[in-house]
Parts: C-alpha cells; sequence; structure tokens
C-alpha cells in the first residue's frame, strides 16, 4: 500500500505545477457584501399600508442591518476545452469561461424571484415579491515558473 502512494505521488505533483489552468486549485476568496435584494408588496385592502409602515407612509420605526463575514477557502476545478473556452466548478456551481489574452474570465449572474400571496374568502389579497441577484466573476492570470 505504501509504494503505491509513494509511486502516485510524484504524478500528482508534477500536475499541480504545469502552467496550464486545468486541475483542481485552492482559492482563498475575501468577504464580499455582494448581492442585491429588492422587496415589493401589493395590498388591496382600502385604507390598508405595508406591514411596519404607518398609514400615510411614515412609521415609528426605523430598521436597519448588517453583516459582515470572513474571507473563505474553497476547492475549485477548471476544465479547458481547447477552443479559448473553459468551465470553472465551485462547489456545486458551474461557471462559464473564456481565455482574454494572459488570463481566464469565468463569471454567472445568478437571479432568483420568490413570491408568497394569501387570499382571503371575502376577497382581500396580499402579495410580496423579493428578487434577488447575485453576480460572480472569477479572474485567473497563470505564470509557468522556471526552476533555478
Amino acid at each position: 500500500m505504501i509504494r503505491r502512494i509513494a509511486l502516485l505521488a510524484p504524478p500528482l505533483l508534477g500536475m499541480a505545477c504545469s502552467p496550464g489552468p486545468d486541475g483542481i486549485w485552492l482559492l482563498e476568496v475575501p468577504w464580499e457584501d455582494g448581492g442585491g435584494c429588492e422587496t415589493s408588496i401589493t395590498e388591496d385592502f382600502t385604507a390598508g399600508y405595508v406591514p411596519g409602515e404607518a398609514a400615510g407612509g411614515r412609521s415609528d420605526w426605523t430598521y436597519s442591518d448588517s453583516y459582515e463575514g470572513a474571507d473563505s477557502l474553497r476547492f475549485v476545478q477548471i476544465e479547458t476545452y481547447g477552443d479559448g473556452t473553459a468551465v470553472l466548478v465551485v462547489g456545486d456551481e458551474a461557471y462559464p469561461g473564456v481565455q482574454a489574452e494572459d488570463s481566464w474570465v469565468f463569471s454567472f449572474e445568478k437571479k432568483t424571484t420568490e413570491t408568497d400571496s394569501a387570499d382571503h374568502a371575502s376577497g382581500y389579497f396580499w402579495e410580496i415579491v423579493q428578487t434577488s441577484q447575485s453576480d460572480s466573476t472569477y479572474t485567473f492570470s497563470f505564470q509557468s515558473r522556471e526552476r533555478a
């Protein structure tokens, strides 16, 4: 068993040192306050108002929130196709990519819309729509190292 591991290690190390993008990489990704969320509420109640707002659009409440995160480490895999295109796999997400001069650029726009609504037997209708969008771009430059 130890001999098999010793025989496999040199080829694996050689692949990790190649100048091309193909392979599995460990990235340190800085935390970024990304994405945005828009919320809209529709209701048909006479003289009604959005919860959290007083009648007339004023409220006694002031809302705020914040979130800070830490940098993260991620294993990613890159597979090129030889025609200047490639795919980057990060977890369970895939990003299409293209070669741009001396770098590779992988990007994807993700948009989700969630709708919750309620209808009352008396005819009252209430709906809330939340839309969020996330634009992710990874840019890599690969340089070969010459041995001294």
